[in-house]
C-alpha cells in the first residue's frame, strides 16, 4: 500500500441493471466495526466534509480507501479507515442506508439540519419538476447499456467458443505455481470498481493498480472471454494459497463478469484491455495477448460478427453517455438550489466536533 497516497476504488456502477451497488462492502461484519450514515440533500457538503475525513486520518491510516462517486468522479462517495475500524458514506440515493443498530453499528449525522427549508419551499414546482426529469434520462440511459450489453455478451460468447479453456488454466497454474507464495491463513477477497460508466464517458482509476501491486500484467482481450476465465483460474489459486485478492468487476456485467484482478499480498496485479476502456500500458511489466488462448481459425471466422457488435456496443454506449449528461446536468441545477439554501458557515464550525466524535468511535487493533 502506497504510504503517500490513498487508494481510490469505485463501490457502485451504472450498469445495464441500473445502479449497482457494492457499499455492503464497507462494513467489516467479522469484527467491530462502527458506520456514521451521512444524509442530506444535494449540494449540502457530504462529498467535501468526506474529503476533509480522508485529510484528518490519512497520516494515522496508511490503508485508508477513498471511494469516488460512479456518476461524479469528482465527488467522493465514502472512505474507508481500516486501522480505525471505520467508514463514512453518502448514504443518500442511490445507495441509501438506514441505520440497523443506532450508535452500536451506525451513527447517522444529518446535514440537511443546516437547509433553510422555507426559502425551498418557496422554490418547490421548480425543484420538484427537476426530481421529477432526472430519473426518466437515467433509464433511458441504463436501456442503452442493456442494448450495448446484448452486443458485447454475444462477442463474449461467440469468443468462448474458440477458447481452449485447458491451455488458460495451465498457464494460471504455472503462474500461480510460480509467483503466489502460500501464506499462512486463508485468503480474503474484496470486490471493487476501477472503471466507471459516467457523464465523461468510461472512466478507469488508472493510478491504483500501481499502488498496490508491484508487477502489473495487461491482458489485450477485446471480446473479454479469456480474460475473464484467465482472472477467475488466477483469483482461485490465490485465494488457496491464502493471499488476499481484490476482484475489480466490469460495470457492463457486474454481478459476474471479471475485469481487473489485484493481489496486494503477492504485489501482483492483472488488468485486462480491450477498445472500450484501454487500460494505460506504461506500467505493465507484461502484456499477455488473448490471441493465444483462442483458435485464429474459428475467431476469423466470426469476424465481421465482432467488427459489427463492437460498432453497435460502441454507438449504443456513446448514447447512453449522452443520457448521463443529460442527467448530470440536471442534477447541477437541483444541486444549486439546495447550495444556495445551504448554512455553510454553521455547518463548518461542526467539523472539529464532527472529527472528534468520530474518532471516539475508533477501536484499537488487537
Amino acid at each position: 500500500m502506497s504510504e503517500t497516497k490513498p487508494c481510490q476504488f469505485f463501490l457502485g456502477a451504472n450498469s445495464p441493471q441500473g445502479f449497482y451497488s457494492l457499499f455492503d462492502e464497507l462494513e467489516q461484519s467479522q469484527q467491530p466495526w462502527h458506520s456514521f450514515l451521512i444524509k442530506g440533500g444535494p449540494g449540502t457538503g457530504k462529498s467535501s466534509f468526506l474529503k476533509r475525513v480522508a485529510a484528518h486520518f490519512g497520516p494515522s491510516c496508511p490503508n485508508m480507501e477513498l471511494f469516488p462517486c460512479s456518476s461524479d468522479p469528482d465527488s467522493l462517495d465514502a472512505v474507508l479507515l481500516p486501522e480505525q475500524h471505520l467508514s463514512l458514506m453518502d448514504a443518500t440515493a442511490p445507495h441509501a442506508r438506514e441505520a440497523a443498530i443506532p450508535a452500536v453499528r451506525h451513527t447517522i449525522l444529518s446535514f440537511g439540519d443546516h437547509l433553510d427549508g422555507r426559502q425551498l419551499q418557496e422554490q418547490r414546482r421548480e425543484i420538484e419538476a427537476i426530481s421529477a426529469s432526472t430519473p426518466e434520462y437515467y433509464r433511458l440511459a441504463v436501456s442503452y447499456l442493456a442494448a450495448a450489453q446484448a452486443f458485447l455478451r454475444n462477442s463474449f460468447h461467440l469468443a468462448a467458443t474458440a477458447m481452449d479453456e485447458e491451455k488458460i488454466e495451465g498457464y494460471a497454474r504455472r503462474f500461480a505455481a510460480k509467483s503466489f507464495r502460500p501464506l499462512s491463513g486463508p485468503g480474503v477477497e474484496k470486490r471493487r470498481f476501477l472503471t466507471t460508466i459516467c457523464a465523461e464517458g468510461l472512466v478507469a482509476l488508472e493510478e491504483t493498480p500501481s499502488l498496490l501491486c508491484r508487477k502489473l500484467y495487461l491482458i489485450d482481450d477485446d471480446c473479454g472471454a479469456v480474460a475473464h476465465h484467465l482472472l477467475n483460474a488466477l483469483r482461485r489459486h490465490a485465494l488457496a494459497a491464502g493471499h488476499h485478492v481484490i476482484s475489480c468487476y466490469c460495470p457492463m456485467d457486474p454481478q459476474r463478469k471479471l475485469e481487473h484482478l489485484l493481489i496486494p499480498t503477492a504485489g501482483i496485479g492483472f488488468l485486462s484491455s480491450n477498445h472500450f476502456h484501454p487500460m494505460a500500458q506504461s506500467a505493465a511489466l507484461r502484456k499477455i495477448h488473448a490471441r493465444r488462448f483462442l483458435n485464429s481459425e474459428a475467431m476469423n471466422s466470426q469476424k465481421v460478427r465482432f467488427t459489427y457488435n463492437r460498432k453497435a456496443a460502441q454507438s449504443l454506449l456513446e448514447q447512453a453517455i449522452l443520457l448521463l449528461q443529460e442527467s448530470r446536468q440536471l442534477h447541477d441545477c437541483l444541486e444549486k438550489h439546495y447550495i444556495a439554501a445551504m448554512d455553510f458557515t454553521a455547518l463548518n464550525r461542526q467539523y472539529p466536533q464532527l472529527l472528534e466524535k468520530i474518532s471516539s468511535y475508533a477501536f484499537k487493533n488487537q
